[in-house]
């Protein structure tokens, strides 16, 4: 009578775990995942000072002249101030009266 054994050895866990253990770890430490963080960060401060309307050096601020046209027939023109916050990803722009 042949037994036949189908379980994994302590050799073959112990490599099979090294091996996962491996892979999660080089998906938790790479560049991908650090590069979102620093985004969102970034967008969180600027989401922050659009609406403390608490501007840095990085903003560029601008007054504009619009014309609406009002009935085909009326024009008006309002000044706005525009502001700018322009990055090598990131470009936002907000019009205040």
């Amino acid at each position: 009578m042949k037994l036949d054994k189908s379980s994994f050895t302590l050799l073959e866990t112990i490599i099979s775990t090294l091996i996962l253990s491996i892979i999660i770890v080089g998906f938790s430490n790479s560049f991908f995942y650090d590069n979102l963080d620093e985004e969102y960060i970034l967008l969180n401060k600027l989401e922050n000072n659009f609406t403390t309307s608490s501007y840095s050096s990085d903003f560029a601020k601008q007054n504009k002249n619009l014309t609406l046209k009002i009935n085909e027939t009326q024009t008006k023109t309002i000044t706005v101030k525009e502001i700018e916050y322009k990055d090598n990803k990131i470009r936002l722009k907000k019009y205040e009266m």
